[in-house]
């Protein structure tokens, strides 16, 4: 079991790239939403079906676990504010203060 820091970007206010996790590709979608002040994320299999649309990007919590879908990631993903403030991310702090991390399955 391995702990991976998911790349992120501050730069844009949306991108994707592809990733892969326990044997399987994903595209992950990030946009952010101005009106909520928070950033989404998108998970897609290879071919860009959704899989899980409109995850809200909140601090410490176990962003997925509750979705019971075996195409999906069975990890965790948690995103962990470094200044120990528990503060969600907003336009300027992911990967910068936020930082999205998957603990892979057992």
């Amino acid at each position: 079991m391995a702990i991976v820091e998911i790349p992120t970007r501050v730069d844009v206010s949306s991108f994707k790239y592809e990733i892969d996790l326990d044997s399987r590709t994903y595209i992950f979608k990030f946009h952010y939403i101005q009106r909520i002040k928070r950033w989404i994320l998108n998970i897609l299999d290879k071919n860009e079906n959704p899989l899980l649309m409109g995850i809200t990007l909140h601090s410490n919590l176990d962003l997925i676990s509750r979705f019971k879908n075996p195409i999906l990631p069975q990890g965790r993903f948690i995103c962990y504010d470094t200044e120990g403030e528990n503060k969600s991310a907003e336009r300027d702090d992911l990967s910068v203060r936020v930082k999205l991390f998957y603990d892979e399955a057992i």
